[in-house]
């Protein structure tokens, strides 16, 4: 009885399931011509399933299809069949068929039109009958045309004066035998062309390719979408870039010669008869034959194979420096590359935590006539585990208006900082404003929990405090420090924390250049025994009556600073930083958009920072002066008055004689223990980079302080007594 009744079931689902099939119009032929095409869709069953068509064909899909009456039959395994039949009628063109292009913006002549698309010479395209075509009547021009360099189908266009703007219009089409159909498209507004701005041009040698240009274009006025290519003058298409719905800068690089930025609609510039097109020409320079270009990387090689692996980083912000000159250049993402007249030179990365494992230091190289292009690669290995730092700097302080206050914090060597802490401490005459990104608040402290960085990644808070609206402020000094703490082990402590003092102002120059010396003892003299870095700030503001979409920043570094112990500090907004000239310091705030100080003054500000050492030896009387100079979009520089510094030895004023003190053991392991004539007020411990890692409060002649925890190298101790004296006494940290 189970046997029956699971045959009976069997036949019963076989009878259910038997086989069944459907044509459908997957392509409707266009009026009479063969272009369709049909599919069948077999069903139940046994699969596989055969095919025949009543034209013959043998598989599920047939085409080239003419309007007329199609009939299938399918078979499946068990040689069951069915059979299914439609009939086909001709339609008018449909938008897949004509291949329209769009949307389509208008030049300033206000013609509007259409593309279509047809089989070119490589066959390609979509289905169009016979020529001549017209759209509502008028004869479409026929044009092979070549998108940015690459060969496309034959095209057909037309154009007429718009009757309308930002509206989608209808056009009826018509082939040479008189089938038709409807054309959509949107006809966009007459184009107002974006400024585009030539921010920078830099010449190549003779042969070479290491030319650039820098530039920047803005918003088309109805957020139509425009592009920019790049062509010689000749027509040859080089590179382009998508703009027009964005503020876009960029930098291409490039030999000797002339050439032209081109803006263009992305689709009508196709219309040949619209000129919708907008050209710059510009040129590169070509420095001549007596020029020759040296270039390279300098990478971290993990693999110490001396060659770069995908995955071996570049290091960026490294100084190169060049002798004879000295010229001195900087590393963009681990690039660099420099011009230089013909010659034998030396090249050297400047470095305190990387060291090149490859090549002689200094790596000596010639320019010559028959090779005048020259690569220097440096492999690097860390010459430390790991380590990061933090530097600060501000804006003015003026008494009842805001001031910005920025730390940048940095990985410089290969190794993860691990999960980090920023903090910041802001003199408590302060209060909080704002900060970017947000920070952790507790009174005058600032907290910011930061994700590990990875190789020679950097971060910058921005942080915008209040000053006190109170007049008997003016030269007050205000006091802020920063620490970066990290997760991991760093084997340099003494830039993790840092101490910035900025005094309060009154009426003042807002573009202004200020220096101030490392052991914080002066802003006009450089002490040749406590001093070591100068800690330069360069102050800018729009103070006009409109935005500053960009703004540069020039330094020429005089003689009497060495280059080569060049580090950037904080600044207030992003920027990209070179070396031009071997010795010319060039912020580019490109983008920048600084409002003018009549819209937002606290946001009107801005400022950049970097630390740099003397020449050594430094003869005292040596006058250290520098300028910078501040461009505002196309506006002649605003040049800074001078940060002038004069090199001396200590006076003696306020201070005692080293002799009223006494280090013991010197060097040291340890304990420190210092002896003293008088009572001794506070401590102060300096790092050699002029940082302050230790201070303390102290009452008594002798005392003693741990050192444990210092790394190994040559310090700064400074005593203050109860009459405000200072003794100092330098030691060594084992």
């Amino acid at each position: 009885m189970r046997k029956l009744f699971t045959l009976a079931l069997i036949v019963s689902c076989l009878g259910v399931n038997a086989v069944t099939v459907n044509i459908y119009v997957y392509v409707y032929p266009t009026c009479n011509y063969p272009n369709g095409r049909l599919v069948a869709t077999a069903t139940g069953g046994v699969g596989p399933y055969t095919y025949l068509w009543s034209t013959g064909a043998t598989t599920d899909m047939v085409e080239g299809v003419a309007p007329g009456t199609y009939t299938v039959t399918v078979t499946d395994f068990n040689n069951d069949q069915a059979t299914d039949e439609i009939t086909v009628t001709g339609q008018d063109y449909a938008l897949q068929d004509i291949g329209i292009s769009g949307p389509l913006g208008l030049c300033s002549n206000a013609l509007t039109g259409v593309a279509l698309f047809g089989p070119g010479p490589d066959g390609l395209g979509n289905f169009l009958g016979p020529l001549p075509y017209t759209v509502n009547g008028m004869v479409m021009q026929e044009d092979i045309v070549y998108d940015l360099g690459w060969p496309i189908d034959t095209m057909y266009t037309a154009t007429w004066p718009a009757s309308q703007f930002g509206v989608t219009e209808f056009y009826t089409f018509t082939d040479g035998l008189g089938c038709t159909g409807t054309l959509q498209d949107y006809v966009g507004y007459p184009v107002e062309w974006p400024q585009l701005d030539i921010l920078d041009i830099q010449g190549a040698c003779s042969g070479g390719n290491n030319g650039s240009i820098t530039f920047q274009t803005g918003l088309e006025a109805h957020q139509q979408f425009t592009q920019v290519k790049l062509e010689t003058t000749g027509g040859q298409y080089l590179n382009s870039v998508g703009a027009g719905d964005q503020v876009y800068t960029t930098t291409w690089t490039l030999p000797p010669g002339n050439y032209l930025l081109t803006q263009f609609m992305s689709m009508s510039s196709f219309l040949v008869s619209s000129g919708c097109q907008l050209s710059t020409p510009f040129t590169i320079p070509d420095l001549g034959t007596g020029c020759g270009t040296l270039s390279g990387t300098v990478f971290m090689d993990n693999s110490e194979d001396c060659v770069r692996q995908g995955d071996e980083p570049g290091v960026g912000g490294v100084v190169m420096e060049i002798l004879p000159g000295p010229v001195y250049t900087i590393t963009n993402a681990g690039q660099y590359s420099v011009n230089l007249p013909l010659g034998a030179y030396t090249v050297q990365q400047q470095s305190a935590v990387l060291e090149d494992h490859c090549l002689a230091a200094p790596a000596p190289f010639t320019l010559a006539l028959g090779t005048p292009f020259q690569t220097v690669n440096v492999a690097d290995t860390a010459l430390v585990p790991m380590d990061a730092g933090v530097s600060l700097a501000s804006g003015a302080a003026r008494p009842g208006f805001q001031m910005a206050l920025s730390a940048r914090v940095v990985n410089n060597t290969l190794a993860s900082t691990g999960a980090s802490t920023l903090t910041i401490t802001f003199d408590p005459m302060l209060s909080f404003v704002s900060a970017n990104p947000v920070p952790n608040i507790s009174g005058n402290t600032l907290t910011w929990n930061i994700a590990a960085f990875s190789s020679f990644q950097e971060r910058t808070v921005h942080v915008q405090l209040q000053v006190p609206p109170d007049i008997n402020l003016l030269g007050t000094d205000l006091t802020f420090d920063a620490n970066f703490s990290t997760g991991n082990t760093d084997a340099v402590l003494a830039n993790n924390t840092t101490v910035l003092t900025t005094t309060v102002t009154g009426s003042y120059d807002p573009n202004d250049k200020t220096a101030r010396t490392s052991s914080g003892l002066s802003n006009d003299q450089y002490d040749i025994e406590a001093d070591e870095w100068i800690d330069y700030t360069i102050r800018f503001q729009n103070t006009g009556t409109d935005t500053a979409f960009n703004i540069v920043i020039t330094d020429t570094i005089p003689s009497e600073l060495d280059l080569g112990t060049f580090q950037a500090g904080a600044s207030s907004h992003a920027h990209s930083l070179s070396i031009r000239d071997g010795n010319v310091l060039r912020w580019a705030f490109y983008n920048i958009q600084l409002p003018d100080s009549n819209v937002n003054e606290p946001r009107s500000h801005g400022f950049v920072s970097f630390r740099i050492r003397p020449h050594l030896p430094i003869a005292p009387g040596t006058v250290i002066e520098n300028i910078a100079n501040i461009y505002f979009d196309f506006n002649p520089p605003v040049i800074t008055e001078p940060s002038v510094l004069v090199a001396e030895f200590s006076t003696g004023i306020g201070e005692q004689l080293q002799d009223d003190i006494r280090l013991v053991p010197n060097p040291v392991n340890d304990e420190l223990r210092i002896i003293a004539d008088g009572s001794i007020q506070a401590l102060r411990i300096m790092a050699a980079d002029g940082r302050e890692v230790i201070a303390r409060s102290v009452r008594a002649a002798n005392t003693s302080i741990a050192v444990d925890r210092l790394q190994a190298g040559a310090y700064l101790l400074i005593a203050t007594f109860a009459d405000g004296t200072e003794a100092r006494e330098r030691f060594i940290k084992n």
